[in-house]
């Protein structure tokens, strides 16, 4: 196929692109240059100038004094055009192709200039042609008489088309939505303007519809949109039919239109209204709710941790305190009891009384030796909570006899069942024992000591009491500073959940009672007691 051009040129449809002679010059196009197809199968030069070209399987092209643009959105899209022939009035394109006839309205508008092919209607045998097929040989295989015709070689013969007088259907068809269906469930169709409630979980959703046209029914045209979903109307065809699947839940409006065997529309169509409601945990009370948890947990973390860390505090302080107390209740005690033997030392030497000093130099090593047996034993206990196996009253009856001696006269008893308390329990009733004894020792003044150790029901008391010089103590337990020893005893008591209570008179002396609660599963039941 060849045609001449407004300028002169001829351009020649080849297989491998568009050629065009110019003053004896071939200059060759192709889809580089903007061309669909390299393939070329028919030419038509219309009356205002423009080229337009027909390709296989990829529809037309439009050539302007050399400009080449590819037109797309319509049917010819992926289409093999064979012939192309226009009416005198120039207000139709008419193409033979391979789905039959088909007849495209055109227009020209605005500069620089452009075309126009759009509103494509498709005519094949129902329309009276003698074959879809229009695929031929030769060579031109469309022409415009000079009476206005249009004839269209086929396989089967001659079509002659008269396109002054070809009827147009004027007609929009009035549309109707016949059936809605989720889930293969056939829903009401309730009135316009209703909502439609879907109850949640629902996936499947299928709307039927038909367009009221009877001219050419096959001829029927539809397209259709979901509101709340699609972003644009969606091209059916002659599909009667739409689907959607897996929706999210909200409110949607189906709209549907059609177009007669003219391509004229009913844009105003029909619609259908539904709801889908949402699943508990697609709600937004729901949403609320999670965050509202998170930030919940996320506080509950936070205090969590601040808590453990305040344990953790509070358990490195406890045991600062237990070391401090340990070391007052040994090394302390035990360097105060050699320096009042080195002082007692110090002023036999002075006296130059050998024999009596050799005599305390002794005493001043067994003091020695027991104060480093103290603190080896409290080292022990700072890094093991075994208390070892010997039981309280074993452990108490020789430290109080130890405690006799140079005028003071000890004396121990035990009362009620026994039974072996937790080891942290029996540690602190020996310091704080061992604590209220090395006062009586230092303080007191006392010829008699007396130390009662009593396993009661529901509780176990330690008692120790003296007949010394006596003091006041105050209510709160307060200390002299430096001497730590009446705190200690609180803190030791306070820490195995005991309560400790000190009692002292001028020249009656003083008694120091330490009750602690007995653990449940230890406790004497009535008539056990013994």
């Amino acid at each position: 196929a060849m045609v001449r051009d407004a300028d002169g040129d001829l351009w020649i449809a080849t297989f491998d692109g568009l050629s065009r002679l110019r003053k004896g010059k071939i200059a060759n196009f192709t889809t580089a240059n903007g061309l669909p197809s390299n393939v070329i199968t028919s030419l038509l030069e219309t009356d205002d100038g423009y080229t337009v070209a027909g390709t296989e399987d990829r529809g037309v092209a439009i050539v302007d004094h050399g400009a080449i643009t590819a037109l797309a959105g319509n049917v010819l899209d992926q289409t093999s055009i064979y012939a192309i022939a226009g009416e005198g009035t120039g207000a139709h394109l008419w193409f033979a192709t391979s789905n039959g006839i088909t007849r495209c309205d055109r227009g020209a508008a605005g500069l620089p200039r452009t075309i126009r092919i759009g509103n494509c209607l498709d005519f094949s045998t129902a329309d009276g042609l003698r074959s879809r097929e229009t695929a031929t040989n030769s060579h031109p295989s469309a022409w415009r008489s000079r009476d206005g015709l249009l004839w269209f070689a086929t396989p089967k013969g001659l079509v002659e088309i008269d396109p002054a007088h070809f009827p147009v259907n004027t007609v929009p068809p009035p549309v109707e939505i016949e059936r809605f269906a989720v889930d293969d469930k056939d829903e009401a169709l309730l009135a316009a303007g209703t909502l439609l409630t879907v109850p949640a979980g629902r996936v499947r959703f299928q709307f039927d519809y038909a367009g009221l046209s009877y001219v050419a029914p096959q001829k029927v045209h539809y397209r259709y949109m979901l509101d709340g979903f699609d972003h644009d109307w969606t091209n059916a065809g002659p599909r009667r039919t739409a689907y959607y699947t897996n929706i999210p839940p909200g409110r949607y409006t189906f709209r549907v239109q059609a177009a007669n065997n003219d391509g004229l529309w009913n844009t105003a169509g029909t619609s259908i209204q539904f709801e889908l409601r949402p699943h508990f945990y697609q709600t937004l009370w729901f949403y609320v709710l999670v965050i509202l948890a998170a930030a919940a947990l996320v506080f509950y973390l936070l205090k969590r941790r601040l808590r453990l860390a305040e344990t953790e505090f509070r358990a490195v302080l406890a045991e600062r305190n237990r070391i401090a107390r340990e070391i007052h209740d040994t090394l302390a005690q035990g360097y105060v009891g050699i320096s009042v033997q080195l002082e007692v030392l110090a002023g036999l030497l002075r006296r130059r009384s050998l024999d009596d000093a050799v005599k305390q130099l002794d005493q001043t090593r067994e003091v020695v030796r027991e104060g480093l047996a103290e603190a080896r034993q409290s080292i022990w206990l700072l890094r093991t909570q075994d208390a070892g196996v010997t039981t309280l009253p074993m452990r108490l009856q020789p430290m109080v006899e130890a405690a006799g001696g140079d005028g003071l006269a000890a004396r121990f008893e035990l009362f009620g069942a026994y039974r072996a308390l937790p080891p942290e329990m029996e540690r602190e009733l020996l310091r704080v024992a061992r604590e209220a004894m090395h006062n009586v020792k230092k303080h007191a003044g006392a010829k008699h000591l007396f130390v009662r150790l009593d396993y009661g029901a529901e509780a176990i008391t330690l008692e120790v009491r003296d007949d010394g010089r006596g003091g006041a103590v105050t209510s709160a337990g307060g200390a002299a500073p430096g001497h730590f020893g009446l705190t200690g005893m609180r803190e030791r008591a306070a820490a195995i959940g005991g309560t400790l209570e000190v009692a002292s008179e001028p020249g009656a002396g003083t008694t120091v009672r330490l009750s602690v609660p007995a653990p449940i599963s230890l406790r004497v039941q009535p008539g056990e007691q013994r």
